[in-house]
C-alpha cells in the first residue's frame, strides 16, 4: 500500500460532496461493489486478519484511546490535541469524522512500511503509529477507526477498507464511517486534509475488497 499521485488527489478534492439516498444496509452495496459474504479466502486471512487481530490486541493491552477517556496523545500532539478536544462535543457526526480525520493527516506523515518497520507490509497499532510520528495508509486508518471508537462511535458505523486503485495498480487502505444511512470515506490522502466523501462519489477511483472491524470481516466483489 503506497501513497498515489498529487494530480489524483487533487481531482477527488473536487468532488461533490452530496451522495444518494441509503438503502436499509448502507454496507452490503457501496462504492460499486456488494458484499459477497464473510472474508475467509487465504489472501484475507493470510496477509490481513493476523495483523489485525494483532493491532486490536495491543489497542486493548496498550490503550491510546480509552473509551469513554480521552486520547492519550504523547507530546507534541497532546498539545494540539487538547486544544481540539473541547470543541467536538458540539459537532455532528460529519464535522467529528472530518476533524479527527483532518487533525491525523495533519499531525502525521506518511512513512512506508518498508522503511519504519522493514517488512513489506505491517499493521501499526495506534501506539507504534504515533511512536513512529507516522506510518502508511493503513495506520492512518486504524489509528482514526480507534480514535472515533474512543469518542463514542459503535463499531458497526465503522470499516477498515482495503481497496485497489486501479490506475496505478496498487492497493490502499482507507476508513469508511456510516452517518444517518450514508458511507462516508476518509483518506491520509485526501486534500483538503478533513475531506470525506461519501462512498459513490469514489466509486471508480477504488475497487473495494474487503471491509474489517472488531466485529467481522467482509469480501467484495465489484458490480451491483
Amino acid at each position: 500500500m503506497r501513497f498515489y499521485p498529487v494530480y489524483f488527489l487533487f481531482f477527488m478534492a473536487f468532488l461533490l460532496l452530496a451522495g444518494p439516498a441509503a438503502g436499509a444496509d448502507p454496507w452490503r452495496a457501496f462504492m460499486g461493489a456488494r458484499m459477497a459474504g464473510e472474508a475467509g479466502d487465504s489472501v484475507f486471512a493470510g496477509r490481513f486478519a493476523p495483523q489485525w487481530e494483532r493491532v486490536r490486541r495491543d489497542e486493548q493491552q496498550n490503550p491510546v484511546f480509552p473509551p469513554g477517556g480521552k486520547a492519550r496523545f504523547p507530546a507534541p500532539y497532546a498539545y494540539f490535541w487538547n486544544n481540539l478536544y473541547p470543541s467536538l462535543s458540539a459537532m455532528n457526526r460529519l464535522d467529528l469524522l472530518r476533524a479527527v480525520s483532518g487533525f491525523i493527516n495533519v499531525q502525521m506523515g506518511g512513512k512506508l512500511d518498508k522503511v519504519s518497520y522493514g517488512m513489506g507490509e505491517y499493521f501499526a497499532s495506534p501506539r507504534e503509529f504515533l511512536r513512529n510520528h507516522g506510518g502508511d495508509c493503513e495506520d492512518f486508518a486504524i489509528c482514526k477507526y480507534f480514535l472515533l471508537r474512543s469518542l463514542g462511535w459503535a463499531s458497526q458505523k465503522l470499516r477498515l477498507l482495503v481497496v485497489e486503485i486501479p490506475s496505478l495498480k496498487r492497493w490502499h487502505a482507507l476508513l469508511a464511517a456510516e452517518i444517518s444511512g450514508t458511507v462516508y470515506i476518509v483518506d491520509n490522502n485526501f486534500r483538503p486534509r478533513d475531506l470525506a466523501l461519501p462512498a459513490e462519489k469514489v466509486k471508480g477511483f477504488f475497487l473495494l475488497h474487503y471491509a474489517f472491524n472488531e466485529d467481522g470481516a467482509w469480501r467484495y466483489e465489484q458490480g451491483r
